[in-house]
């Protein structure tokens, strides 16, 4: 009984982390293709990233 519960909620977890992980994706997708391809550094790109967060805090992709 007690197993199956905390296997169900793991699941819910794991399918809850997927949907983030997608989200986050589909946004880092979307800002690659606004910007050049080849991005220089990979700090160019997260400064970018946090620019365009802060600009629109409520943006959900």
């Amino acid at each position: 009984m007690s197993d199956s519960y905390s296997q169900a909620i793991r699941g819910e977890q794991r399918v809850d982390f997927a949907v983030r992980q997608r989200h986050r994706h589909n946004r880092c997708i979307k800002q690659q293709n606004t910007s050049v391809l080849a991005h220089p550094s990979q700090l160019l790109k997260v400064s970018r990233t946090m620019r365009t967060f802060n600009h629109n805090p409520t943006q959900v992709s």
